[in-house]
């Protein structure tokens, strides 16, 4: 847990010394803009995120396994794609590639806190699972993570869990 207190530590820092900076900045009369410019500049200002962490997990029951991912957090307001990809085989495979592509779901804008969730039925047969997220942030280039494999019995419980 210390890992994600100090990130988020980090995180708040770099907040508050951007907010300072910025306002350090301003011309001597800038409180003087009617609210009708400030829109218009509002308006025309593109979403640019710094960067959003994206997070991937995998659990299964009632039948079914998902993949989650959570935006966990966006420095900066900003256009965040996710894109969720999960795949099956009745044999191990240490890749998706090799695997039957069950379910893909996309979301073109995945605000701090929401969660996007792929659904697959295990057709109450035991599987090994990958789930595979792409992220990219105001268009910046894609990340993509990978979760997996792992064995799910038919009825969605975590049998074993390899590669995480």
């Amino acid at each position: 847990m210390k890992g994600k207190t100090k990130c988020f530590a980090v995180c708040a820092l770099a907040c508050a010394l951007t907010a300072a900076a910025g306002t350090a900045m301003l011309p001597a009369d800038a409180h003087r803009v009617s609210a009708a410019q400030t829109e218009a500049v509002e308006a025309q200002a593109d979403p640019r995120a710094l960067f959003a962490f994206v997070s991937l997990r995998m659990e299964g029951s009632d039948g079914e396994v998902r993949a989650i991912a959570k935006n966990q957090f966006t420095f900066l307001p900003g256009i965040v794609e996710v894109q969720i990809e999960l795949y099956s085989s009745a044999e191990y495979r240490e890749s998706y590639e090799g695997m039957t592509l069950e379910r893909r779901i996309y979301i073109s804008d995945l605000n701090q806190g929401q969660e996007l969730v792929a659904r697959a039925s295990t057709n109450g047969e035991e599987r090994y699972w990958i789930a595979r997220m792409t992220s990219e942030v105001d268009g910046s280039g894609k990340e993509e993570k990978v979760m997996g494999p792992k064995l799910f019995s038919g009825n969605g419980d975590l049998i074993a869990s390899w590669g995480d």
